[in-house]
């Protein structure tokens, strides 16, 4: 996006490699499928909408991985879906037949600015 500083650019990047490999990945299984993706700028955050038609699947209800337990563990992936919602302000998400959409709210201030939920 115009005007966006290297952090929320690269947050941008690997928020929409993570979910686009999820898809494929998972979602579709080599079997092709659709993707949409929007983005705005909303009062001081990026809004990311990211549709695909692949199987059902919401990632606020995803069993999440303990990264300590991964990594004493040997295990390679699964840590996507929690970076995603360390580094995203607002995660939602819908089933609209035949779209998964999960919408995602990042800041747009570094995320070392980035103020602790309460």
């Amino acid at each position: 996006m115009a005007g966006a500083d290297s952090s929320l650019s690269f947050r941008l990047m690997l928020v929409l490699e993570e979910l686009f490999t999820n898809t494929a990945t998972h979602g579709c299984r080599g079997t092709g499928g659709l993707v949409r993706v929007e983005l705005k700028q909303v009062s001081g955050y990026i809004s990311i909408r990211y549709e695909d038609d692949a199987t059902p699947f919401d990632p606020l209800n995803a069993a999440s991985l303990d990264p300590a337990t991964a990594v004493v563990n040997g295990q390679v992936g699964g840590m996507g879906l929690p970076l995603i919602r360390e580094m995203a302000d607002s995660i939602t998400y819908e089933r609209q037949e035949p779209w998964n959409r999960t919408t995602i709210l990042l800041t747009r201030e570094a995320m070392q600015d980035k103020p602790e939920p309460s």
